[in-house]
């Protein structure tokens, strides 16, 4: 599985390389149909406009599934991303069977 992951504005956190390590460790090995995660992580300037997390997955079918989250904290957004991520993985999966 191919992952690309841009930062935009923001150092990205040993934490944050933890837990997209284990989620697509996971993701590689519940949805083998996967063949590319791309995340992006978007610094917010501290007011209003929140952190942002988009994360892309596309399958062998070439068929992208995107999720995209915001939060005050980035770690937020990007576990809300890759959950999001993981849902509408699974609910694509039920609907094939």
């Amino acid at each position: 599985m191919d992952l690309d992951i841009q930062a935009e504005h923001v150092a990205m956190h040993p934490a944050w390389y933890r837990e997209i390590d284990q989620w697509v460790a996971r993701c590689a090995r519940h949805h083998p149909r996967v063949a590319a995660v791309e995340l992006t992580l978007r610094h917010g300037d501290g007011g209003p406009r929140p952190d942002e997390v988009c994360a892309v997955a596309t399958g062998r079918d070439r068929r992208p599934l995107r999720a995209t989250a915001r939060a005050g904290l980035m770690a937020e957004a990007l576990h809300e991303a890759l959950d999001t991520l993981e849902h509408d993985l699974l609910v694509r999966e039920a609907l094939r069977r």
